[in-house]
């Protein structure tokens, strides 16, 4: 009961002062909040969506339905508070805990599964995200239960439920929880085959999610075969792409990660802290060392060196984190501790497993008082930086911005209005970043291609065969195209006419004119412009168009419109 109750104290500190640490309300807080109040108040969401399936957010962010709809049933009791929308994710790391721990209990007895419980109660890799209003703990926790309900005897069909459940509200746990399934010991195949079934049958409207255009955008971005400008490994070869993600699989298990400053960023985690507890650390150097000395038996069953439950305990910790490891690194910017937010259950099952046996195979009193006094130091020490210099720290990264969504909800929170007086708002596009030009690859900029993507200021809407200048001076903006390119080729169009025989068109880099040139043809027009790498600055290369003697069709006398037309730009290419 004691060690109940320090597990119970340990986890009420995910609640204490919500409303301060982290430091203001991010985005992406701000944005799920105002979808849950306006669902909470009208039934749909703040683009007018009828009870959604999935929210859209800021920028192309979808929030999930277990969290939208969740949040609708907490913050009925608790309030539209910052606080209030944050205690959710403590609720649900509370829940995951208590989850791994009823599975450990099941598995190998009330010793096993308080170390398991006690080492995610401590966990840096789950702390700071049980303290933010956002999706991925609420995955971790469906993770956690499907995990829990393969050990039922005759209702485990269930984990199927509690594994989409996992595939719902996360997407890199989608594919954590299939291999999980699949390769996680001690169920039999037609248990594996019924439990897949469920969750198959229960993921069928996610898939029809999949058909729509907007539902992957975010994953694509993300992924190390994304197409666009801010992915450096946008044009790799399979074999390239696969030594990327060993080299990000790899980043995850570094000792910078791991135990000393985590992924950087200031919302996953605090600073002089790595993902793993002092506890974890202790634990895998022993887990290593039995490790050794139990693989030099012949047969480690037969010795009695392992039990067959520490045995099923240990290959699902390692799976687990295998699992979760393989999303986040297909992914950018990597190591990434919230893409990976799953592995942590998995990290403890292992760290509970070492500690449960030395316990058994040493004095247990010594190894309990020992772990409870590493993890209460190491806890101490964390929660004392967390609600210290992190409190003033966090203010840089958790400020909301002024997206249209944020300020609906800063009208909601702080004004007090209903959602009913806010006007619905147009969904975000989801713009991305342009891809890197490829040299002597046409860029189609008509309605069927994909130039849309370089398309800076000053420009008319979009028409079948491109678009025209809206304004004297119009930009391109380009990412440094792949190779080293020396030209840059337009086609464009212009107005001639009687009264307009020449369109005179002057190219410009910042400060710099790259050329002038005289247009004579009403199409056609294919213009060269000289490049060169020191131009391309901050990652991004600017043209600029001006038109020094823009008229309009209806000037020109070729129809009523009344838009001045500079010139029309139909394809690019870069030649090398």
């Amino acid at each position: 009961m004691v060690l109940i109750l320090l597990l119970i104290s340990l986890n009420c500190l995910r609640f204490f002062n919500l409303s301060a640490v982290p430091s203001g309300f991010y985005v992406d807080e701000a944005a799920g909040a105002t979808q849950v109040i306006c669902l909470a108040q009208m039934g749909t969401d703040l683009y007018g969506d009828h009870f959604p399936l999935f929210s859209a957010g800021a920028a192309d962010a979808l929030y999930t339905p277990l969290y939208l709809y969740g949040q609708i049933l907490w913050t009925a009791l608790v309030g539209f508070t910052p606080a209030g929308f944050r205690s959710f994710s403590g609720l649900v790391t509370c829940l995951t805990i208590l989850f791994l721990y009823l599975w450990a209990k099941d598995l190998g007895g009330k010793r096993f599964a308080f170390y398991v419980a006690f080492s995610a109660s401590i966990s840096p890799w789950a702390f700071p995200f049980s303290r933010i209003a956002w999706d991925p703990p609420v995955a971790v926790l469906f993770l956690v239960a499907g995990l829990w309900a393969t050990r039922l005897r005759h209702s485990f069909w269930i984990a199927g439920l509690f594994f989409a459940g996992a595939a719902y509200s996360y997407s890199p746990i989608r594919l954590s929880a299939v291999i999980i399934l699949l390769l996680i010991p001690a169920v039999r195949l037609r248990q594996k085959a019924l439990i897949f079934g469920v969750m198959m049958l229960a993921c069928i409207p996610l898939f029809i999610e999949f058909s729509k255009p907007y539902f992957l955008e975010r994953s694509k971005f993300l992924a190390i075969w994304g197409q666009h400008g801010l992915n450096p490994y946008a044009y790799s070869t399979a074999w390239e792409l696969i030594q990327v993600f060993c080299h990000n699989f790899l980043s995850h298990l570094s000792a910078n990660f791991l135990f000393f400053h985590g992924d950087g960023n200031l919302r996953h985690g605090i600073p002089n802290f790595g993902v793993l507890s002092w506890l974890d650390v202790v634990s895998f150097l022993a887990l290593i060392i039995l490790l050794g000395i139990t693989c030099l038996k012949s047969n480690i069953l037969k010795n009695k060196a392992i039990q067959s439950w520490q045995l099923t305990a240990l290959m699902i910790g390692v799976i687990g984190i295998v699992a979760n490891l393989i999303p986040a690194s297909l992914t950018i910017n990597v190591p990434h501790s919230l893409r990976s937010i799953g592995v942590y259950p998995f990290v403890a099952i292992l760290s509970g497993l070492t500690l449960s046996y030395l316990d058994e195979k040493l004095k247990p009193k010594f190894i309990l008082i020992f772990s409870i006094v590493i993890g209460l130091c190491f806890f101490s020490a964390y929660l004392y930086q967390y609600f210290g210099v992190y409190k003033a720290e966090s203010a840089k990264v958790f400020q909301g911005d002024s997206s249209p969504i944020v300020l609906a909800y800063s009208r909601l929170a702080r004004d007090g209005i209903n959602c009913k007086q806010l006007p619905r708002e147009p969904k975000n596009s989801k713009l991305f970043a342009p891809l890197r030009p490829l040299p002597n690859k046409r860029i189609d900029f008509s309605s069927a291609g994909y130039g849309k993507n370089y398309i800076g200021m000053g420009w008319h809407n979009e028409e079948p065969w491109g678009r025209w200048t809206a304004e004297p001076s119009a930009e391109l903006l380009f990412f440094p195209p792949m190779g080293k390119p020396q030209w840059l080729i337009l086609n464009l169009k212009t107005i001639i006419s009687p009264s307009h025989p020449a369109t005179h068109l002057e190219i410009w880099n910042d400060d710099s004119k790259l050329g002038t040139f005289t247009l004579q043809n009403p199409i056609d027009n294919e213009i060269k412009i000289p490049i060169s790498h020191d131009r391309i600055q901050n990652n991004l290369f600017i043209i600029k168009l001006r038109v020094t003697n823009p008229i309009t069709p209806a000037q020109a006398g070729i129809s009523a419109d009344t838009r001045p037309l500079g010139v029309g730009i139909v394809s690019a290419e870069f030649k090398e």
